[in-house]
């Protein structure tokens, strides 16, 4: 908003912006406050090119007075010079300090707020956009105005963040999301608030049933868990939870032969599962509208880890001519949302058909480029044709067959990549007519 608009909406004060930049030159003691402000915040042309020969003043760690200052505002814009030494004439004390940045970024605000709602009122109306794109940058626009968001931290405050956060850990107040699985969660160590987790697997081999698990479990620890769906009905979701959680046979809910003992297990079940911290999206149909969703459960505190079903079927309002760039866009979308509401997100992503039969590699998941490098950790489900597949640990071939028998599919998971911890391969047992995935170790004991 330009001077004369904003004296217009009555959302200008030169006295104040005159008198903060006074006080930051008269008084350097306060030159510490402008970090409080930033150069956009200031409506007067004159009155920007001031703050910003103080800023540069004081990253060069020159003395801040009014001969310095002069020169410096000079040797951007002349014309501003004299209104510098205005500035610091007009200031008695610097006692008010706080009151006058309260009121510059008060109104800086105002006009901003008045931008937004100007630019979000001309993409309304040019329906150019889905509605949810501009719904999404409406309140990525509003959200980012009430923070106050700044890009630059300093090393003091990246420090301070990461001691409070090691505390956090240390008195057990921020927990990693684990799998339940305890030989998997000793290489990964959890997924932690600002982590994108990529699952990739070929379809029918249990990449939906890993998820679920992990949502579970996570629930379970007192986690706020959402999955987004677009691959299975709610019916179809309830039946896989009910068979986790009442020990029925999943294919028989599926076909309808449950028995009268099946009934009182799945209602045990449902007592089980009945109030856990767990929510369904399920008309998500693109990230713009998934980030509303998310932002959403977020401030009301209903938003810790975000699973997503999967990656590669989830559309985006904005046009893409090849494929890989719309499932590059979706990638790094999911991760501004790990990040920016300090949330995990864990997608499940399909691999191409050259991984059938073998363990999937980071040149088999498909648009692998932009997902490898978006992801924190990438996982592979691969599930061994027999026991003479380089997957299967040695100690597990003797047993292959009878887990078989038992109605047991042999798993082996890949941690391909963690960008904070170490990579490997666990072996896992996964039981289809239950949904379950449980420790190897469990099981030979």
């Amino acid at each position: 908003m330009n001077l004369q608009d904003a004296m217009a909406c009555g959302l200008y004060n030169g006295d104040a912006e005159a008198t903060t930049l006074g006080t930051f030159i008269r008084y350097p003691q306060t030159a510490s406050h402008a970090d409080e402000l930033t150069e956009a915040d200031f409506c007067g042309e004159n009155a920007r090119t001031v703050f910003r020969a103080l800023q540069g003043l004081r990253a060069k760690n020159a003395a801040i007075d009014i001969s310095t200052a002069y020169e410096a505002v000079r040797a951007l814009r002349e014309a501003a010079a004299d209104y510098a030494i205005e500035c610091a004439k007009r200031v008695p004390s610097w006692a008010n300090i706080g009151a006058y940045i309260a009121i510059v970024r008060d109104l800086a605000r105002r006009r901003a707020l008045v931008e937004i709602a100007g630019r979000i009122q001309r993409q309304a109306l040019e329906k150019t956009d889905e509605l949810s794109g501009t719904l999404d940058a409406a309140r990525q626009a509003l959200s980012d105005l009430e923070t106050g968001r700044h890009d630059a931290v300093s090393i003091g405050g990246v420090l301070m963040n990461t001691y409070e956060r090691l505390a956090s850990l240390y008195e057990g107040e921020e927990k990693p999301i684990t799998t339940g699985a305890a030989d998997l969660d000793a290489i990964m160590g959890g997924v932690f608030p600002g982590e994108l987790m990529v699952i990739g697997a070929r379809p029918g081999v249990g990449k939906s049933a890993f998820g679920m698990n992990l949502a579970i479990h996570a629930a379970h620890a007192g986690a706020q868990v959402c999955v987004c769906s677009r691959e299975m009905t709610d019916t179809q979701y309830g039946q896989r939870l009910l068979a986790q959680a009442s020990g029925v046979d999943g294919m028989r809910m599926r076909t309808g032969k449950i028995s009268d003992g099946d009934w009182q297990a799945i209602s045990d079940g449902m007592t089980l599962l009945d109030g856990l911290p767990l929510t369904f999206l399920f008309q998500a149909r693109t990230v713009e509208e998934l980030r509303i969703e998310a932002r959403r459960l977020h401030e009301a505190k209903q938003l810790d880890v975000l699973i997503v079903d999967y990656l590669q079927l989830m559309r985006t309002s904005q046009k893409f001519k090849e494929d890989y760039l719309r499932v590059g866009y979706i990638s790094k979308a999911l991760k501004e949302i790990a990040l920016d509401l300090r949330v995990s997100v864990i997608a499940l992503a399909q691999v191409g058909r050259s991984a059938q039969g073998k363990m999937p590699t980071m040149a088999d998941l498909r648009s692998s480029g932009e997902i490898e490098q978006d992801a924190d950790g990438i996982l592979f489900l691969h599930r061994p044709d027999g026991p003479n597949d380089r997957s299967v640990d040695p100690d597990d071939k003797p047993f292959f067959e009878a887990y078989a028998q038992s109605g047991y599919q042999y798993m082996a998971i890949d941690v391909a990549k963690q960008r904070q911890g170490q990579t490997g391969t666990v072996n896992l047992l996964f039981d289809p007519a239950h949904m379950i995935y449980s420790s190897i170790e469990r099981k030979r004991r």
